[in-house]
Formats: structure tokens, C-alpha cells, sequence
């Protein structure tokens, strides 16, 4: 019994241990800047590869939103 759950404690935290170990070095650096005035729609089941861009749409794209709820 007592083996069992060591067994399970060590199954429960063993995938956030090997995440730590995929990347060393700090947040990882943008290899450059993309502008795009499009929204980047990404259907479901799809996977959206960035290439470690930094997407950005440009001033302005955000315009006519409310961030929020009244106070």
C-alpha cells in the first residue's frame, strides 16, 4: 500500500519536473518581430508553431474594446 502511493505521488509530479528540464537559460529570447494586421486563427486540434516569433498587429488593431467590467 505504502508503495503504491509513493508510486503515485512520484507519477503525479514527474511531468512538471521534465518540463523544467526542456529549456534552461531564462525565458527563451524572440528571434524576431512579425506584423500582421489579420487575426491568427488556430482551429481546433490545430497546433499554431510561432518559431519563436513575437507576433504583433500593428498599432491601432485593438481598437473599439473594453477591457474589464464596470466598477
Amino acid at each position: 500500500m505504502k508503495v503504491s502511493t509513493i508510486f503515485a505521488a512520484v507519477a503525479a509530479f514527474l511531468p512538471a519536473v521534465m518540463a523544467c528540464n526542456g529549456h534552461t537559460g531564462g525565458v527563451p529570447k524572440a528571434v524576431g518581430t512579425k506584423t500582421n494586421k489579420a487575426v491568427i486563427e488556430v482551429k481546433a486540434g490545430q497546433v499554431f508553431d510561432g518559431k519563436w516569433y513575437r507576433y504583433d498587429r500593428g498599432s491601432g488593431a485593438c481598437g473599439g474594446q473594453g477591457e474589464g467590467g464596470k466598477l
